[in-house]
């Protein structure tokens, strides 16, 4: 059980010893809990393992992973970079105050107005990943006169699992190099490349890093142009949430050990000034410090699923729960009743059949009106939920001096039509 989920009194579940029946019952629920001491921890230690092994590393936070605004400041404050993907999310960094200087712009497909405003902005990096997005890029550092530092994603779908629509190819990174080379605006910065998502072995990203290594030699080599960055973006696994028979799976600091010497042995191999070390984690710094408290709102007996629990919160909030079924988010009732254990099938509210959030668990007797507390729901929950059928929740944290404040006001219908004409 995560450290700040404990039982207390009574044996009562506590979120950072608030009582998790009294949180429900003065906030409503659904209802997101952020642990903030719990989030700072997770940024600090991720952060320091990786700088005592490779001091030249920034840590840019995934925004779309979770980009609740307070979130979002929270690591601002403890010095962390931002890594977006959209406007939105570019806009959110200037809301909480991100120094420009510390944005990574992100992302497969940035449209003129979306580049215009990052230039504009002036941010650290815009990491391209096709070469008509440069040439939109050099087109609007011509007609404004505007600068650019620029990074090149490059595809990284055969080191497994990869993704096939992201980036371009060795081929294409020296054409992009060769139109930086001739562009008075724009300086080329560094290589950028995304293994993926919840990776569970260390070894993608030591092919990653020595095929970076290697095309900014060749890079060097051709345009005499030195790569100052090297992003190897994030995928590192919440080990709770890891499909069931995963074999074992390493901890953040063997990931940290293998990234930061296969670059330092990389380099030394090589007459390239050694560059930044970029990370952009998202999951392994969000998921464990937010919780989700859900109320039973009805139990039934059916043929074929046995007992069915409806809560009222369900994949509209917690998508993932549908997209990826081995996704075993723990599910922990506040109430321990005595007597047999059930097998149960925890169900949302929605009118569709795939609104389950947890398949075949076996939990004391549950009732109507118990309270279910959901770990790991940090990351692609708030930013990725649907305000399909229900309005999202509320969102509170718990701060550091371990006083509850609301984050983010549950919808109001009115919220929900306020866009809406016409009738």
């Amino acid at each position: 059980m995560i450290s700040c989920l404990t039982r207390g009194k009574n044996r009562l579940l506590e979120i950072e010893g608030k009582n998790v029946l009294q949180l429900s019952k003065k906030f409503g629920t659904p209802l997101f809990v952020v642990c903030e001491k719990h989030l700072r921890e997770n940024y600090k230690k991720f952060r320091d393992l990786f700088i005592s092994h490779y001091p030249k590393t920034i840590v840019a936070y995934s925004y779309k992973t979770n980009y609740l605004p307070f979130i979002c400041n929270v690591i601002k404050e403890e010095g962390g970079w931002a890594e977006v993907v959209s406007s939105l999310e570019l806009n959110i960094a200037k809301k909480v105050h991100v120094d420009s200087k510390k944005i990574i712009f992100n992302g497969p497909v940035k449209t003129y107005q979306e580049l215009l405003e990052a230039m504009k902005l002036g941010v650290r990096l815009i990491n391209v990943d096709s070469l008509s997005e440069l040439k939109k890029i050099i087109l609007i550092s011509k007609k404004y006169g505007l600068t650019a530092n620029v990074g090149i994603r490059l595809n990284t779908s055969f080191f497994g699992p990869g993704y096939n629509k992201f980036g371009v190819n060795e081929d294409d990174a020296l054409k992009a190099c060769e139109l930086i080379s001739k562009s008075k605006n724009l300086k080329y910065e560094g290589l950028h490349g995304h293994l993926g998502s919840q990776i569970t072995t260390t070894k993608p990203y030591k092919k990653l890093i020595k095929y970076q290594i290697s095309i900014s030699e060749e890079i060097y080599r051709k345009y005499n142009l030195s790569t100052n960055f090297i992003d190897v973006g994030g995928g590192f696994p919440v080990r709770e949430l890891s499909p069931s028979g995963t074999k074992k799976i390493p901890k953040i600091e063997e990931f940290a050990e293998v990234i930061c010497s296969t670059l330092k042995k990389g380099i030394a191999k090589t007459d390239v000034k050694p560059p930044f070390l970029v990370l952009e984690p998202g999951r392994a710094i969000v998921s464990s410090p937010i919780f989700l408290l859900l109320k039973v709102i009805a139990t039934k007996i059916t043929r074929n699923m046995g007992k069915i629990v409806f809560t009222d919160g369900g994949i509209n909030i917690l998508p993932l729960a549908e997209y990826f079924r081995y996704f075993k988010y723990e599910i922990t009732p506040n109430v321990i009743r005595g007597g047999k254990r059930e097998r149960v099938q925890i169900a949302g509210p929605l009118c569709m059949e795939e609104d389950l959030i947890g398949i075949d668990r076996t939990l004391s007797p549950i009732k109507e009106g118990d309270i279910l507390v959901v770990s790991n729901t940090g990351a692609y929950t708030i930013s990725l939920s649907l305000q399909f059928i229900k309005p999202r929740p509320r969102v509170v944290a718990i701060d550091q001096e371990n006083n509850v404040k609301v984050v983010r006001e549950s919808e109001s219908v009115e919220d929900i039509l306020k866009l809406d004409k016409g009738y």
